[in-house]
This record gives C-alpha cells, sequence and structure tokens, in this order.
C-alpha cells in the first residue's frame, strides 16, 4: 500500500464541537414546562369559573325556596309543629292538674273545640279530645 498517507484526514469529516447553551432538549423541556403551565393555569381558572357558577345558580335557587317560604301560611304550620312538639314533651310528665289544663288552653288552637275530657285514676292518664272546623 505504497502511496497511501494515513495521517492526514479526510476533508469531508466535519470536527465535533460542543452543543451550545440552547440545544434542542433545553428547548424541548422549556416548552414543555411553559405548557404545562398553560395549562394548569387554564384548568384552575375553568374549575373556578364552574365553581362561581354553581354557586350563583344556588344562592337563586336558596332564594326562590326563601319566598315559597314565607307568608301566613307557613307561620301557621310552625305554630302547630310548635304546639305538637311541646304537646310531646309534655306527655308522660307528672303535673298538677291545674298546670296541665293552663298548658293545654296555651297550645290549643283557638278553631279547636274541646269536646270531651276523660280522667282514668288507676292509669293516671287523662284524655282530652277536641274538632275543628278548619286547620
Amino acid at each position: 500500500m505504497p502511496g497511501l498517507n494515513l495521517s492526514q484526514t479526510l476533508g469531508t469529516e466535519k470536527p465535533k464541537g460542543s452543543r451550545g447553551f440552547f440545544d434542542r432538549s433545553f428547548v424541548f423541556v422549556v416548552g414543555l414546562t411553559i405548557l404545562v403551565v398553560v395549562v394548569w393555569g387554564g384548568g384552575i381558572r375553568l374549575l373556578l369559573y364552574r365553581v362561581d357558577q354553581q354557586m350563583t345558580d344556588l344562592q337563586a335557587q336558596v332564594t326562590a325556596s326563601q319566598s315559597v317560604l314565607q307568608g301566613e301560611g307557613v307561620d301557621r304550620v310552625a305554630s302547630i309543629d310548635t304546639r305538637a312538639r311541646a304537646m310531646a314533651d309534655y306527655e308522660g310528665q307528672s303535673v298538677v292538674m291545674n298546670d296541665a289544663f293552663t298548658r293545654l288552653e296555651r297550645l290549643t288552637l283557638p278553631s279547636v273545640r274541646l269536646t270531651e275530657y276523660t280522667f282514668d285514676y288507676s292509669k293516671k292518664e287523662a284524655k282530652i279530645s277536641g274538632i275543628t272546623g278548619q286547620l
């Protein structure tokens, strides 16, 4: 192999140089980070928007329900319920009959007419019946 010089390089090869600071992988990582931040921020904004919209809808429902639950009819039902609960709480307590009649008079609706009263001494039980034309 005479005439072959092995010490010289071929002119077609380019020397390998160090890559710059902004190579492809760095640009990819920065782009991916920006994309994640934008998607995350957009997701939070969307979530806050939907929660705010749901809160507005619920407030409208509460306002509508409150307007339905106001008035004389509702007050009357609440009064009847309070009286019924008081009678249930009063049941089974040993009391003086004068006090019982006073409480009974206070708890009875004006439209109720008492029609019957019985007292069983052996059972220590009093029964009072009444009727009403309206409720």
